[in-house]
């Protein structure tokens, strides 16, 4: 995997100061609270997993799946939420996790199908903030790292289900974008 590799752009010591930093904010943002943390899979497992153990605070943890790219490169015309919240949201704290702000509408989707569920507040928290590519005014809470506008792979972030297990944040190949079978 890693002659797919243009450049490593954080590293996963980055990583785990930067994730440590977050689980302190949060702490301090919520002293006294219980969380429920909303992670968007497959994408923001492995950070939801490092970010939730880094906060001393008790959280629960519930799950959403969200269907925006079709044989992993082909958008859809938007995005589905295709699973359901299992958790009681209703006046709770939500913190909606997520690997990549990217044009900012899947985020935007999710915490206004939240919203209708009567969370006491809901707060967003991205690993990585994609540089130039939002193009809705959705603005995310907590913010891991802001990056250019590249082709990003690694810690949960796949490019057609693969690289997920990489510990760092990866530049894909241009390359490595575009197999022949998607042309």
């Amino acid at each position: 995997m890693l002659e797919d590799l243009e450049d490593i752009l954080v590293n996963e010591d980055s990583i785990k100061r930067r994730i440590a930093e977050m689980g302190k904010q949060l702490d301090n943002s919520y002293r006294g609270e219980e969380l429920v943390l909303m992670s968007i899979v497959n994408g923001g497992v492995i950070f939801t997993a490092d970010l939730m153990r880094s906060i001393s605070l008790p959280v629960q943890l519930d799950c959403l799946h969200i269907s925006n790219y079709k044989d992993g490169a082909h958008s859809f015309s938007e995005d589905e939420i295709s699973s359901q919240v299992h958790l009681n949201i209703k006046d709770r704290i939500v913190i909606l996790i997520d690997d990549i702000l990217d044009t900012g509408f899947t985020l935007q989707k999710v915490v206004t199908a939240l919203e209708g569920l009567g969370a006491k507040e809901i707060k967003t928290c991205v690993l990585l903030r994609k540089k130039g590519r939002q193009t809705s005014p959705f603005l995310a809470d907590f913010v891991g790292f802001d990056i250019p506008d590249e082709c990003v792979v690694g810690y949960g972030i796949d490019y057609s289900e693969k690289y997920r297990n990489l510990p760092f944040i990866g530049v894909l190949k241009p390359d490595c974008q575009n197999p022949p079978m998607w042309v």
